[in-house]
């Protein structure tokens, strides 16, 4: 997520009188296109840049990291040879745009002061790092950029540094509403009155657009030209009211909803973001590490699938011998029937007379009755001892497919593997070896309720793999369920229709799809749809869980779900389950 102009504000006046006049103690190379300027005053201040297309940013870092060879690049070996060691004489951002220069100042052993600009344009993926001279002149980028492709300009060593072309916008300032309405019905594009505003303010961001919306009440896709007197009217003092909002220092959405400021802290804002990256980068490498795993374990189970259709296919035509054995025995018994050249005859079959029906026998070819028959004979016993062999293989296979089943989700031990062991853990799941990565409930302790919780109205069940399930009993229970759960809880509800939240305590332990159809019935016995079949239930990790501030008890928003189509359960399964 990129960060806007008003929150890169923030985040620099919450720094900016511990960062001037410290010098550079150290320079990391920290992730993708990312540097850690590590700054000494009163204290150490670890200041991190980063020009990740995805999540270009600045903050401060809780800690500062180690260096590592793995991550060091020309880029960030320039860097300390040049301003390793520089005091900072200004820390500034460039007005109404995402770009930050830091002018440095660096004594060499000569005792000449050598000047230094370090410039960080945060722009999403046209974000830079780049250090020049005195003379503009660069001396290094993290990023070349030609002028070709009709760029207008040069990013390079050697070049001219020059700053990004930038639009013209009229400033976000108080207008009455005459010049309010003015500019909005002079607009000389068909354009939604939102995007008009990002086109026209300058540092306006989304977040100011939708802040906007919900004062107003006005979708901001409504087309600027259609705004009646009443609207423009309301859209003036929601206007007003927004602008009063950042007069107050306040973050815009989504960064009021999704960071957790502590108030008490240093560098509030600074920390909040630091741990809302380090979270989502997390996530990212964990979800990519589950996408991993799932294709491993889903390849290896579809082999086995395919193995299993195989041998029920060898399995019918094995239990054939009965047949191969019945012919020969007739053949024998009416072998005098065959005359020379019939190698074919209908008889009454006599191994059921009651039935009264005829049976056809046949000669095998190129063997007379006495051979076909011994043929008939050895086929039946071979086919004999091949169900006993092939029910044994598919006993196997099913029991592979049960543990496969069981590594779909993979355990926090897994995750948390480092790479090259997490490799390995793949290449042995393709090869069908993974008992190891299977942590059984069975094997777990009980997932106790708080002594605090155990008096609300939870209702709590037992899979049959040996996992707790919680079911929260009204919004009060839910709201606890909430607070009580793990990050990496699984937590399911009913798709768009009210009912109980319910919570699957993982703890590091692989669920069971099974376990989870329960829990998503669970969910429909616990709702609006009591007893109907075929529902939507959608299920999530509880971090992506999140509660809306100032919302009621038991009011949550999701993301990132996956969905079950689940039936209600029986009610001799929930008196079964039922702890």
């Amino acid at each position: 997520m990129q960060l806007d102009y008003i929150t890169i504000q923030y985040i620099i006046e919450e720094i900016h009188q511990h960062v001037m006049e410290s010098y550079i103690r150290d320079i990391i190379a920290f992730g993708k296109r990312s540097v850690v300027l590590v700054l000494k005053n009163d204290s150490v201040l670890p200041l991190l840049f980063s020009a990740d297309a995805e999540n270009s940013r600045i903050h401060l870092l809780k800690e500062t990291p180690s260096r590592s060879r793995k991550l060091d690049e020309h880029f960030h070996r320039t860097l300390r040879h040049h301003i390793d060691g520089a005091v900072i004489e200004d820390f500034l951002l460039v007005p109404d745009e995402r770009i930050i220069e830091i002018h440095l100042a660096r004594k060499e052993f000569s005792g000449e002061i050598k000047r230094s600009k370090f410039i960080a344009e945060l722009m999403g993926r046209h974000s830079n790092l780049i250090l020049v001279d005195e003379s503009d002149s660069i001396i290094v980028s993290d990023h070349a950029q030609s002028s070709r492709g009709g760029k207008s300009r040069e990013i390079g060593a050697g070049r001219i540094y020059t700053r990004p072309p930038s639009q013209e916008r009229i400033p976000l300032e108080k207008y009455s509403p005459s010049d309010f309405k003015k500019f909005v019905e002079s607009s000389s594009d068909d354009i939604p009155w939102g995007k008009l505003f990002l086109k026209s303010f300058s540092t306006v961001t989304p977040g100011f657009v939708k802040y906007i919306s919900n004062i107003s009440k006005l979708d901001s896709s409504i087309n600027a030209r259609d705004l009646e007197d009443n609207q423009i009217k309301s859209l003036h003092e929601s206007f007003l009211t927004t602008i009063d909002f950042l007069d107050k220092k306040s973050l815009f959405p989504p960064y009021d909803e999704i960071l957790n400021i502590n108030k008490t802290d240093d560098f509030p804002i600074n920390r909040a973001l630091a741990q809302y990256y380090a979270d989502t980068i997390r996530d990212k490498k964990t979800d990519q590490r589950v996408n991993q795993w799932h294709k491993a374990v889903e390849a290896r189970m579809k082999s086995l699938k395919k193995l299993s259709v195989n041998l029920n296919k060898d399995l019918t035509k094995a239990q054939k011998a009965e047949g191969y054995r019945k012919q020969g025995d007739l053949i024998y018994a009416f072998i005098n029937e065959f005359k020379p050249g019939n190698r074919e005859i209908e008889v009454d079959d006599i191994t059921d007379p009651e039935s009264g029906e005829k049976v056809k026998l046949k000669l095998l070819r190129g063997k007379d009755a006495v051979q076909s028959a011994q043929d008939y004979h050895k086929r039946a016993s071979r086919m004999t001892r091949g169900v006993k062999e092939i029910t044994s293989r598919i006993d196997d296979t099913q029991k592979k497919l049960d543990e496969f089943s069981a590594l779909i989700d993979p355990s926090d031990d897994v995750l948390n593997l480092d790479n090259e062991k997490f490799k390995m853990a793949i290449d042995e799941v393709k090869g069908g070896r993974a008992r190891k990565y299977i942590k059984k409930a069975k094997d777990q302790k009980a997932i106790e309720l708080p002594k605090n919780l155990r008096g609300a109205n939870i209702h709590h069940y037992r899979s049959k793999e040996g996992h707790d399930i919680y079911v929260g009993g009204n919004e009060r229970a839910n709201e606890a369920l909430y607070r009580w759960g793990h990050p990496d809880d699984y937590w399911l509800h009913v798709k768009n229709i009210p009912g109980s939240h319910v919570l699957i305590p993982r703890r590091g332990t692989a669920i069971e799809y099974d376990t989870l159809v329960f829990a998503a019935q669970l969910a429909i016995h616990h709702s609006k749809v009591k007893g109907a079949t075929k529902v939507p239930v959608d299920y999530t990790l509880l971090k992506y869980v999140k509660k809306p501030p100032g919302a009621e008890l038991g009011y949550v928003i999701y993301s990132k779900e996956k969905n079950i189509l689940a039936d209600s359960p029986t009610e001799r399964e929930l008196k079964k389950r039922k702890v």
